[in-house]
C-alpha cells in the first residue's frame, strides 16, 4: 500500500471521488452509475479550476462541436430547428432558455434527419477514453484516480441478475480493466464497499 501511494505521489492524477451513498436521492426513478459519475467529474473539474474547459456529457460534446462548426453546417441544422420547433427558435435560443439538453436534442434530432455526421462519443468507453484524453492530453495530468465510495448503497438498488446490475458492473470494468489494460490508460480504480465488488472487479483495487 505504501508504494502504491508513493506512485500516486510522483505522478499528477486527475482525482475523481464519487460517493454513492449522498447521490440516491437527486437520481430519479432510474439512476444511473455513468451519470453520476459525469456528475462527480464536473464536480472535480470545478474544483480544480477547470470548468468548462474539458467536455464531459454528450451536452458537453454538442456544445463544443457548435462553437466550432462550419457556418454552412450550422446554417442548414438552424433552418431544420426553427421548421420544427413553436415560436421558431434557433439551436442557441433553446440553449439558453431551455438549457444544455434540449439544445443537444435538437442539435443530434436535426443532423440525424439531415445527414450531418457529429463527432460526439455514443458508448461509455469511448466517453471516459475522450475525458482521459482531454485531462492527459490537454491539461497535463499523468492519469486518474477513480474512488467509488459507498458503493454498497448503489448495490443495494440494483441486485444481482438486474439490468441495473449488469449496467453497473459494465461502468466499473470499463474503468478497472478495459481502460487501463486494453487502451493503456493510467486509470487507477478503487470501490469502497462493505460488500463484496462485482466479480469482474476482484483483480483491480478495491477495498
Amino acid at each position: 500500500m505504501k508504494g502504491f501511494a508513493a506512485a500516486l505521489q510522483k505522478a499528477r492524477f486527475f482525482p475523481i471521488v464519487l460517493n454513492c451513498k449522498g447521490r440516491l436521492a437527486t437520481e430519479g426513478q432510474h439512476p444511473s452509475l455513468q451519470r453520476i459519475l459525469e456528475q462527480a467529474i464536473k464536480e472535480s473539474l470545478s474544483r480544480a479550476g477547470l470548468h468548462k474547459r474539458v467536455a464531459v456529457s454528450t451536452t458537453d460534446e454538442i456544445q463544443s462541436w457548435w462553437q466550432q462548426a462550419p457556418q454552412g453546417v450550422k446554417s442548414d441544422l438552424v433552418h431544420y430547428v426553427q421548421s420544427h420547433y413553436q415560436g421558431r427558435p434557433t439551436p442557441d435560443d433553446l440553449l439558453e432558455k431551455r438549457g444544455p439538453e434540449a439544445f443537444a436534442k435538437a442539435i443530434i434530432e436535426a443532423a440525424e434527419v439531415i445527414r450531418i455526421a457529429i463527432p460526439f462519443t455514443k458508448d461509455i468507453r469511448s466517453r471516459f477514453l475522450h475525458i482521459y484524453r482531454q485531462l492527459t492530453r490537454d491539461q497535463g495530468y499523468h492519469g486518474l484516480l477513480v474512488i467509488v465510495d459507498e458503493f454498497t448503497s448503489w448495490q443495494d438498488l440494483h441486485p444481482p441478475g438486474s439490468q441495473g446490475f449488469a449496467e453497473d458492473e459494465h461502468v466499473l470494468e470499463t474503468l478497472a480493466f478495459h481502460l487501463p489494460v486494453d487502451d493503456h490508460a493510467r486509470i487507477v480504480t478503487v470501490v469502497a464497499s462493505q460488500a463484496p465488488p462485482p466479480a469482474k472487479l476482484m483483480g483491480s483495487a478495491s477495498v
